[in-house]
């Protein structure tokens, strides 16, 4: 399959049609996180230029006494309006915080630093439709991250149906069967 086969394999299903995903269905979060122990987050904010979505602060109490050992920087990413986050929403995210920002993060004055990009999907429907089953990194995603240093991480929640006696993969094979 060629570079103009595979785009248009990762584009086919950017803009979805109308109540594809529906609220309760399929709901991807996607969080870019920095943790480090060398950085305050004043530090950490002053060397990326960008205030996180949420973090937490090293040396915050924890609970129980204990103390946070580590500063947690995260970013909530958000696709465009109509753009499944899992096909073009990711890499649509990535390429407006820029090339530049991912250098910054590759450049975190901590060695021991760690960049993330945390992919959480919860699918109540059919797992394995092709719209909520797959993602795509198109090139400059996957050049974006390694200059960020990014590993990923893709956690997927699937529950089975309201009465919970078919399983996911039950279910798609027999729409697969009402289908032919």
């Amino acid at each position: 399959m060629g570079r103009a086969q595979r785009h248009a394999l990762g584009r086919r299903y950017a803009v979805l049609p109308p109540g594809v995903l529906t609220a309760g269905e399929c709901m991807i979060d996607v969080t870019l996180i920095v943790q480090t122990s060398a950085l305050a987050m004043e530090e950490l904010v002053r060397h990326l230029g960008r205030e996180p979505s949420r973090g937490s602060r090293k040396g915050g109490e924890v609970g129980a006494g204990r103390v946070r050992r580590a500063t947690i920087w995260q970013l909530t990413l958000h696709a465009p309006t109509g753009v499944h986050m899992g096909l073009d929403g990711i890499n649509d995210a990535l390429s407006v915080l820029g090339l530049d920002f991912a250098a910054r993060l590759g450049a975190i004055p901590d060695p021991g630093a760690e960049v993330v990009l945390q992919i959480v999907q919860s699918v109540e429907d059919d797992p394995l439709d092709e719209h909520t089953s797959n993602f795509y990194f198109s090139q400059d995603t996957v050049r974006w991250l390694a200059t960020a240093g990014a590993d990923v991480t893709i956690t997927q929640y699937l529950y089975p149906d309201e009465d919970g006696t078919t399983s996911p993969r039950e279910r798609a094979s027999e729409a697969r069967e009402r289908q032919n």
